[in-house]
């Protein structure tokens, strides 16, 4: 017997409705993707018009040698070969690595892997981050550095990150972080590396589509937009930010259930703010890579090619992203102007600010998993009455605050329904 493929509409253009709408529409389903705003890729976005080479105000590091991402960059030779090296200001110093370690003293070094037992056997009621480090017993100095490492990969200060959750999500999905997390940069436009998924679907895109409610009471399902028009579908797949979730922007009839409530409401939500600062000249040491600023948790990422000069900034300090973009850059220029004695300043020419927290979309950078909130993930990417259906990097385990993750939520979401569909075929 011929199937009929059902009708499918995707809400939110980001790496997980991109993977979705794509590996459906491979697979003969009627797909329609709506996205709010007028472009695609969610996260990920390239500053346009103002370089030479790409500047990535989202996402912009492969996290993962072993995942999907990785190899397609390989494949299409955007691996940025070599890495610079990397510096740090402890104590109003701008130190290198080896500086660092002589700064720590072998006392902490020698705790690092006690950190890191904690992490992995913890037994107690789930506490933040930071009762490892009071645990472990380790300096103030190396708290400081510890804090902004984690912090700027986890999307938060470690205070509001769960020991307990966090490793949870870490074993489910086999990774340890100390051993597995690369952090690749890649020498061309991050977009790029989604875009066998954009050609495949963008016919099927409706931009400048909020969707404002859900009503999958009856067999079909209503979508109903703020532009007036109203979709129909058999199945609904969701992939729009946890942001937008817990914002309640879109109104579920009946509600989405009591447990899954409860894990958009767990769940946690970082503020990340990019900073893309150009400069007449780079006052920077040589083959530096990137700055990382231990007393202000700001991580500077280094480019310059081409006669230009850049520093992009990047933090996840909450207060930092409530301030106003002319506040933004004196903030991530005075600690620059410190260490190299005035430099940045002199040499400053302009920024562009990027505050994914303001983003009407988006609501922030990417999820993490406060104290009490272990499992919640699983709950989030839980199938509704298999009719709605969720993908993104906060449904995943392990993978979470990655494109990696969004991709392979999306992958799930894709065996869901077509183990969905064979089911339905009578025999």
């Amino acid at each position: 017997m011929t199937m009929t493929k059902e009708n499918i509409v995707v809400i939110g253009g980001g790496a997980a409705g991109l993977t979705v709408a794509s590996g459906l529409l491979e697979a003969n389903y009627r797909v329609t993707l709506l996205e709010a705003s007028k472009r695609l890729g969610g996260r990920i976005q390239a500053l346009d018009g103002e370089s030479n080479f790409p500047i990535e105000l989202g996402a912009s590091l492969i996290d993962d040698k072993k995942e999907i991402l990785y190899q397609r960059a390989k494949t299409l030779n955007m691996l940025k070969p070599g890495r610079g090296k990397a510096y740090f200001i402890v104590g109003e110093k701008l130190r290198s690595a080896f500086g660092v370690l002589f700064y720590l003293g072998l006392k902490d070094l020698f705790r690092v892997n006690k950190i890191f037992k904690l992490f992995y056997q913890w037994s107690d009621v789930d506490a933040p981050l930071t009762s490892l480090l009071k645990k472990a017993g380790t300096s103030d100095k190396f708290n400081q550095l510890f804090s902004t490492i984690v912090s700027s990969t986890v999307g938060t200060p470690i205070e509001n990150v769960g020991i307990k959750s966090l490793s949870y999500s870490m074993q489910k999905a086999g990774i340890r972080p100390e051993r597995d997390l690369a952090g690749l940069r890649v020498s061309k436009s991050f977009t790029g590396l989604l875009s066998p998924e954009v050609k495949r679907i963008k016919e099927h895109v409706h931009f400048n589509t909020v969707v404002n409610s859900i009503d999958y009471n009856s067999k079909g399902i209503k979508i109903c937009c703020d532009n007036d028009k109203t979709y129909y579908a058999d199945l609904v797949v969701i992939t729009v930010p946890l942001a937008i979730l817990k914002q309640g922007v879109i109104e579920f009839s009946p509600p989405l259930p009591a447990e899954k409530q409860k894990a958009i409401s767990m769940l946690g939500m970082g503020r990340g703010i990019k900073t893309v600062m150009f400069f007449k000249q780079a006052f920077w040491r040589k083959r530096c890579d990137y700055i990382m600023d231990c007393d202000n948790n700001i991580m500077y990422f280094v480019h310059s090619q081409l006669k230009q000069h850049v520093l992009i900034a990047y933090s996840t300090e909450p207060t930092l992203c409530e301030k106003t973009d002319d506040e933004v850059i004196e903030s991530v220029i005075h600690p620059l102007d410190i260490i190299f004695a005035g430099s940045a300043r002199k040499h400053f020419d302009h920024a562009v600010v990027k505050n994914w927290y303001r983003e009407p979309f988006i609501g922030g950078s990417y999820s993490h998993d406060p104290p009490g909130s272990e499992g919640c993930r699983e709950k989030l990417a839980e199938t509704v009455r298999g009719k709605l259906f969720f993908a993104g990097e906060a449904c995943i385990n392990g993978h979470a605050s990655t494109v990696d993750g969004a991709i392979l939520s999306g992958k799930r979401v894709i065996h869901e329904i077509l183990n969905l569909s064979s089911e339905s075929v009578p025999e």
